[in-house]
């Protein structure tokens, strides 16, 4: 999970969006990491979904 939301965070930083746009995914993924802390299962969903959706935006 650790190695999964580094990743991510790897990935947010490098996309080619306006600030806001970064900034609010970056608030998502927070909340992700945050969530982890009580619920790794939710977490692992949300964690999913927001992969998805950041593969949408730019293909890994």
């Amino acid at each position: 999970m650790a190695r999964r939301l580094r990743d991510a965070h790897r990935r947010v930083r490098a996309l080619p969006l306006p600030e806001e746009e970064r900034a609010r995914l970056h608030r998502r993924l927070l909340t992700i990491c945050d969530v982890a802390k009580r619920d790794l299962d939710h977490a692992e969903l949300r964690l999913r979904a927001f992969t998805k959706d950041l593969d949408a935006i730019s293909p890994p």
